[in-house]
């Protein structure tokens, strides 16, 4: 399932289900298929971003013979046009909403 991230502060952000739940989950949200950020909630979920980026990335498992390590995607970089839409609805006081696209 694809998700939009929409808001009249900024373009919308696309992303698969199972990337999206992972940056719900470091924004402080249960994943849910659809939501909303309200701009007097929008800080706080970027304090709580700023502590997930801040812990270590998840090693993939030692046992297993990847060719493809060099292009998996970290949660810093997944998350980037998120948090970027939402400091920007912050800034405007409008909402971020997330549904199916």
């Amino acid at each position: 399932m694809l998700i939009a991230f929409r808001s009249k502060a900024d373009a919308d952000v696309l992303m698969l289900w199972g990337p999206a739940q992972e940056v719900l989950n470091a924004l402080g949200r249960l994943p849910a298929p659809e939501g909303i950020f309200l701009p007097e909630h929008i800080g706080a979920a970027l304090q709580a971003l700023e502590l997930a980026l801040q812990q270590p990335p998840i090693e993939a498992d030692a046992g297993t013979d990847s060719q493809d390590d060099d292009t998996l995607v970290t949660l810093r970089r997944r998350a980037w046009p998120v948090k970027s839409q939402l400091e920007r609805a912050l800034a405007m006081k409008v909402p971020v909403l997330w549904g199916p696209a």
